[in-house]
């Protein structure tokens, strides 16, 4: 089961290394099912090298998009959304709590050997 976490952070870890050059990011929210396993939240915030925190309405995500349609129409400003005022933390995780096994520059090499969806 380690094994299958630890792969599954590397690659979320990856898109998020893709990310950081577009914005900073401090905080990583999770909500949903996988997100009540402790070593999932520990091992992806050693991951991603930011602190995760856990919603405690599982719905967030439902709710966070229904919350963006608001900012769309203008009901919302988007500061009402980065401020967290949406949001309620059940859980948060900083880096460095879990070791990971993998190395994130193997997985990347893997991942471009694999040439998946090219042609």
């Amino acid at each position: 089961m380690r094994a299958v976490l630890e792969g599954m952070v590397q690659l979320i870890g990856l898109i998020f290394d893709s990310m950081r050059g577009i914005a900073e990011v401090g905080v990583v929210r999770v909500d949903g099912g996988l997100s009540r396993s402790s070593l999932f939240l520990r091992l992806l915030a050693t991951a991603l090298n930011v602190r995760v925190e856990r919603q405690r309405d599982v719905e967030a995500t439902a709710k966070g998009t229904a919350a963006m349609l608001k900012v769309f129409r203008g009901d919302w400003s988007i500061r009402d959304l980065v401020g967290g005022a949406q949001v309620e933390v059940e859980a948060s995780v900083s880096p460095g709590e879990e070791r990971l096994s993998l190395n994130r520059e193997a997985v990347r090499r893997v991942v471009r050997g694999m040439k998946c969806g090219t042609r």
